[in-house]
C-alpha cells in the first residue's frame, strides 16, 4: 500500500525523523542491508510464532488509522552521503530508501525537480547533489513493496519546481508504483481515514 501526498502543485516540506549517522564512521550499504533485512525479518518471525499479522512491524497498528499513527520517515531519503556521491556534505542519508525501509522507515521525502526534461531528485538543485530520476527512485520502492505487501508506505515529494500532477502522475503509472496508490475521500474529513489493515487488504 502507497500513501502518496500528491501536493504536487506547491511547495510542501515536513519535518520528520532522519536516520542518524551510524556510529564510528560509514557502513557498508551491503553490511547495512544485511542488517536492516535482519531485522525486518526478525520481526515477521516474532509475529509469525504468536499466530499475529504486523503492519509497519507492528500487531498493534494493524486495526489503527492511518492519522492516528506516527509514520517515521527519512528526510531528503533520496540524498545520500555515501561512496556514490563521495561522501557529499550535500546528502543527508547514509542508506538508501530501500534500506531505510527494511530497517522500519516507512516515510520517505525528497525533492523533486526538472533538469533537462527529467523529473530530477534533486538536493536544493541538480548541481549540488542529483539522486538520480524520480522514475529510477519509484521504482526500487515498488520492488520493495512488492516483496513487503504488509507494508504502508508514505511518499512526501516536493514539487520544487511547479511541475504539473499529470507529469506526475504518467511516471507513477510507468514504474507500476499507482497499483498500490491510496486515494482519500476527502482532505479535510481526516475521520474517514482508514486503517493500516484495511489498506493492505485492499491492495490499491
Amino acid at each position: 500500500m502507497l500513501l502518496s501526498f500528491k501536493l504536487l502543485a506547491a511547495a510542501a516540506s515536513l519535518l520528520s525523523l532522519s536516520q542518524a549517522s551510524p556510529q564510528g564512521g560509514y557502513y557498508s550499504q551491503s553490511s547495512a542491508s544485511s542488517t536492516a533485512q535482519g531485522s525486518a525479518s526478525a520481526v515477521s518471525q516474532a509475529a509469525a510464532a504468536t499466530g499475529t499479522t504486523a503492519c509497519n512491524n507492528s500487531p498493534e497498528l494493524c486495526n489503527r488509522n492511518y492519522n492516528n499513527i506516527t509514520h517515521m520517515g527519512a528526510h531528503d531519503s533520496a540524498f545520500l552521503r555515501d561512496e556514490s556521491t563521495g561522501y557529499t556534505e550535500a546528502g543527508n542519508q547514509f542508506y538508501n530508501a530501500t534500506v531505510a525501509l527494511s530497517a522500519g522507515i516507512r516515510l520517505l521525502q525528497a525533492q523533486v525537480h526538472l533538469n533537462n526534461g527529467v523529473l530530477e531528485l534533486c538536493h536544493t538543485n541538480c548541481a549540488l547533489l542529483d539522486g538520480g530520476s524520480l522514475a529510477t527512485f519509484l521504482t526500487q520502492i515498488k520492488t520493495w513493496m512488492d516483496s513487503n505487501p504488509n507494508e504502508v508506505v508514505t511518499l512526501l515529494l516536493v514539487n520544487s519546481d511547479d511541475q504539473e500532477a499529470a507529469t506526475f502522475g504518467s511516471i507513477f503509472n510507468s514504474t507500476g508504483i499507482s497499483t498500490y496508490g491510496y486515494t482519500p475521500s476527502s482532505t479535510t474529513a481526516y475521520t474517514t481515514w482508514p486503517t493500516l489493515q484495511t489498506l493492505i487488504t485492499a491492495n490499491t
